[in-house]
């Protein structure tokens, strides 16, 4: 009879609690968009800055301090002891020691979810950051666009695209740095217009979106062609409602100039 009355107030549980998510889902629940993001990372700032334990550091205690996964490593093309880390929740790490010793780039930014990095070939200090891990799970978190230092990593400039939540890739053109390419999945559980690929052609002063299909379809991944950097080749990712991605496959050409 215990046993039996333990069972009955477990099923009362879970058919209560399925009640409530259900409810939830069903109350169309907005996502946020970037300014209220922004705000809410002010706000945290703010606290940050006022709090009861604003002086009191983190002391890393050993391996039970993780970053998760690793979603892209960037080697210095000028120096193989020196290569850049990113990582889907822990932000942005470089070794100049062949990793012996990691520092963190990013610690102040608003977002610590990455989806891919890129070096300039020829300008080590000049580092892209596309935001917002790619690999669709429930676990992972979106980003805030795409980032950019000039300086190796001293400091950053959000460079738009905010509302992608999800970049699974940036490339810059071998002959011409001021042109970048972006695949933006997008929002993974609703609609929304900033996926695809988006092209800049000034530095990222501005986007123009170059291939795009519906604000249900985006881009996970584009890379050049090695015999001709002017022809791109990208692989469509399109979420589903409500946890399903379905792959795309697709080409297009475009020009750069």
């Amino acid at each position: 009879m215990i046993v039996y009355s333990s069972v009955l107030r477990t099923l009362l549980a879970g058919i209560v609690l399925c009640g409530i998510v259900c409810g939830m889902a069903g109350a169309g629940v907005k996502p946020t968009t970037p300014s209220e993001n922004d705000r809410a990372f002010r706000q945290r700032q703010q606290m940050d800055e006022r709090g009861l334990f604003h002086d009191l550091s983190f002391r890393c205690v050993g391996p039970v301090v993780m970053s998760g996964r690793v979603v892209d490593v960037e080697p210095s093309p000028v120096d193989p002891y020196t290569f850049y880390v990113a990582y889907a929740t822990g932000g942005l790490w470089k070794t100049e020691n062949n990793g012996m010793r990691f520092t963190p780039l990013m610690e102040g930014e608003n977002v610590v979810a990455l989806g891919d990095i890129a070096l300039q070939q020829d300008n080590t200090d000049v580092i892209w950051v596309g935001t917002g891990e790619a690999n669709s799970a429930r676990s992972h978190y979106s980003g805030t666009g795409i980032y950019k230092t000039t300086d190796g990593g001293k400091s950053w400039k959000s460079m738009g695209l905010t509302d992608s939540h999800h970049i699974g890739r940036v490339i810059i053109h071998p002959k011409n740095p001021d042109v970048v390419f972006v695949a933006a999945m997008g929002h993974l559980y609703s609609e929304n217009a900033q996926r695809g690929v988006f092209q800049t052609k000034d530095g990222g002063k501005t986007w123009k979106k170059v291939l795009y299909v519906n604000n249900r379809t985006g881009a996970i991944d584009i890379t050049f062609d090695p015999t001709n950097p002017n022809v791109n080749t990208y692989n469509g990712s399109s979420p589903c409602t409500p946890c399903v991605a379905m792959m795309e496959a697709f080409t297009a050409s475009l020009p750069v100039t």
